[in-house]
């Protein structure tokens, strides 16, 4: 892909590194990195690394903080006492974060907005479009500045011509201040009907309320006044007219108009009303961008040709500018980011960016990887968190992570060498593992309606994919809504559509994309409702029953126990309008949540802060002797979920880390089999030891007589799959 030409000049003097030292944020071990700046860094490393707590929570949150903290004295004091969990962090640019928790749009934004391409088409519109009178059917003319200006030039040497702006006249007591207001600007001409009077000197006539009065701005001779004049009376005429302007040309006036008013009848029309190249808006958004690149290749449009081709060279050709953005998934959502990047023209700015090649097809990842280096080429410092081998091949610089430390970081090329999961499928050493026999079933779901019939064996793995949403609306749009509607008597479905086989189906669990809500007093201890159980055993302890303390004082959302300081957060937060949170720990708990005292009380060596710090693999040893805590927590471990923290707040889970935890939560709450799990995506992020754990989950699914329906691309889970589905684009 063509994208804009670099900056010309010579960028390798600049040359230098981002150091971070002691980097100790959420699970990383106090590790030393060097990013170089100007340069294609890829982290990388299997779940609860700690790569996003490099990347964002360190990297993009220190590098936005001192960027707020320069931008007002308010921003400064409110940011005093922030700081990263790092003991040193170097010079840091200007920093974007192009993320799915940052570009995830709203559910009423469509595709034109999230691009950013309405302005460009819009303006496209008012200059190109034929538009028609919906009431007479008259054409609708538009004026721009500069089509006037160029025709009161082209008109014969020594043309004489006047420019007059309208105004509408206020109350008849108004009149005389409204006039001097003309005088002040400089205007001393008005025209009421054919008279002209001069403001000031001749006593001009009441005007109606409402009626149109034109004050005269200029009066120009063709081929002896500048034109430079000519266009800035043309400029000024419509911007105090509102979009009109009158130039009496041989004693006859004829009025322009920037807006799309018919001359004839005198309504507004709308440009949307009109036709482009033969279209009518509504068909132009329902165009694939792909065809409007074509069109506008062939119209000479060179700037939205290049915003074009950005989307386009980056597998997004399929989208329409009308379709709903919401039916995106994170690595479109992501592309659509870095389409945006490519186009903006920034420099010196250090990108962060979240597996771009999510729902790509693995044939497409090298046009993502030459897209961020030309991100790199164009002066600036590209950081990605990715897996692909094509986005690590491209990288300048790589950076392994493995259970919070550094398992390498240098070139691409040493990566193989590296003793960690990374190290181990880049090299070949290590792959994911396929099933060992196909299952099979005689019971399935047969979804029908308008041009569709579509059949989904239960029992068994099957995987719906395509690519251009197909996947996806097929099961989020169609088989969920359809279930909804037949067993729970909504009208999610047009009764032209039913569902065939749901007397062998229990329940349908939908795990989707949506960002889990940030709600900082929910944890993954309350989620599978296992937290009053543990806060029961601490006030059963000899030092909790003689210190006076209930299961309250153990709950962080009760005054009894919780810190005052922070009331409970473990942090303390500063937020500014469209800029997320910064957190800190809470100087008055350390994080822990709890009030001192709280924290005296011991189970099994361990106070309540240190049990809800403890992740899910350690906390299922620490309960044990627990049958009832354990078996819970067991379904954490059985979805792939040991590495987060007993009490880790939700909004730090990422969007696959939510899907699991509802899973988990789901499992541990309905035990009869039968459910169909309708899991979206479910490979998105994944590193390729994590696979083996997906692949475990759906067997264990499976196991306990459920059935598992998924949409994914990844060639790991298609070949894992018992029954394929593919959605045409």
């Amino acid at each position: 892909m063509r994208y804009p030409e670099p900056l010309g000049f010579e960028i390798g003097h600049l040359v230098n590194v981002i150091t971070l030292r002691g980097v100790h944020t959420h699970n990383l071990k106090c590790i030393d990195v060097d990013i170089p700046l100007n340069r294609l860094t890829v982290v990388t490393g299997a779940r609860g690394a700690g790569k996003r707590s490099l990347v964002f929570d360190t990297l993009f949150a220190e590098a936005q903080r001192r960027y707020l903290r320069e931008t007002s004295g308010a921003a400064r004091r409110a940011l005093a006492g922030f700081q990263p969990d790092a003991d040193e962090i170097g010079p840091l640019p200007p920093a974007i974060a192009i993320d799915a928790a940052t570009t995830m749009p709203r559910a009423e934004e469509s595709i034109a907005s999230l691009t950013r391409l309405d302005d460009a088409v819009d303006a496209l519109w008012s200059r190109h479009a034929v538009i028609t009178c919906s009431h007479c059917h008259e054409p609708v003319h538009t004026h721009r500045s500069a089509d006037v200006t160029a025709w009161l030039l082209s008109q014969p040497a020594g043309t004489r011509c006047t420019l007059a702006f309208p105004a509408a006249a206020p109350v008849a007591d108004e009149q005389p201040a409204w006039l001097a207001s003309f005088a002040e600007s400089g205007y001393f001409r008005v025209q009421v009907g054919d008279v002209v009077y001069r403001v000031g000197q001749q006593e001009v006539p009441a005007v109606p309320s409402g009626e149109t009065a034109w004050v005269l701005i200029d009066r120009i001779e063709v081929g002896k006044t500048a034109s430079k004049r000519v266009a800035e009376s043309v400029r000024i005429g419509f911007q105090r007219g509102e979009g009109r302007l009158a130039v009496s040309l041989q004693k006859s006036w004829r009025v322009f108009d920037q807006s799309p008013r018919c001359q004839r009848c005198d309504r507004m029309c709308a440009a949307n009303d009109g036709t482009l190249a033969g279209r009518r808006r509504a068909e132009w958004d329902a165009e694939p961008l792909s065809m409007l690149l074509h069109w506008a290749s062939e119209a000479g449009l060179l700037d939205l040709h290049l915003q074009l081709q950005a989307f386009v060279q980056l597998s997004l050709g399929h989208l329409t500018l009308g379709g709903s953005a919401a039916r995106l998934c994170d690595g479109e959502c992501n592309r659509v980011a870095l389409a945006r990047a490519l186009v903006s023209g920034l420099f010196q700015v250090l990108y962060v960016i979240d597996e771009p090649t999510v729902g790509l097809a693995p044939n497409d990842a090298p046009i993502v990887a030459d897209a961020l280096r030309s991100l790199r080429d164009h002066g600036n410092t590209v950081v990605v968190i990715a897996h692909d081998r094509a986005i690590l091949a491209a990288a300048d610089h790589v950076i392994d992570l493995d259970d919070g430390g550094i398992a390498y970081q240098g070139a691409p090329a040493g990566l193989a060498s590296a003793h960690s999961p990374t190290g181990e499928f880049f090299s070949g050493r290590a792959h994911v593992p396929t099933s060992s026999a196909q299952r099979s079933s005689a019971k399935a779901l047969t979804l029908t309606g308008e041009n569709l019939c579509v059949t989904f064996p239960l029992d068994v793995v099957c995987a719906v994919t395509g690519f251009g949403g197909g996947a996806r609306q097929l099961v989020e749009d169609a088989l969920y809504p359809a279930w909804s509607a037949m067993t729970q008597n909504t009208d999610a479905t047009p009764p032209s559509r039913a569902l065939a086989g749901i007397e062998h189906v229990a329940d349908m669990l939908l795990l989707d994309r949506r960002l889990p809500p940030r709600r900082s007093r929910t944890c993954p201890a309350t989620v599978i409702k296992v937290f009053d159980e543990i806060r029961d055993l601490f006030a059963q302890t000899a030092d909790a029953t003689a210190r006076g303390f209930g299961p309250a004082h153990f709950s962080f959302n009760q005054p009894d126990g919780r810190c005052e300081r922070c009331d409970g957060r473990g942090v303390l937060a500063a937020e500014f309008a469209g800029i997320e949170a910064f957190a800190t720990a809470c100087p008055g708990c350390n994080g822990a949540r709890y009030r001192h005292e709280v924290l005296d009380v011991l189970l099994r060596n361990k106070n309540l802060g240190e049990v809800l710090a403890l992740s899910i693999r350690d906390a299922f040893r620490f309960f044990d002797a627990y049958a009832a805590i354990a078996k819970k927590l067991k379904t954490l471990l059985d979805v792939g979920l040991d590495h987060i923290r007993l009490g880790q707040p939700m909004e730090s889970l990422s969007i696959s880390e939510y899907q699991r935890l509802a899973l988990a939560a789901y499992l541990a709450s309905h035990r009869k089999p039968g459910c169909v799990v309708l899991w979206i995506d479910p490979s998105a992020g994944q590193h390729p030891a994590d696979m083996a754990d997906l692949l475990s989950c759906f067997n264990r699914l499976l196991a306990a007589g459920h059935s598992v329906i998924v949409v994914d691309n990844d060639p790991a889970v298609l070949e894992y799959a018992d029954c394929v589905i593919h959605c045409p684009a």
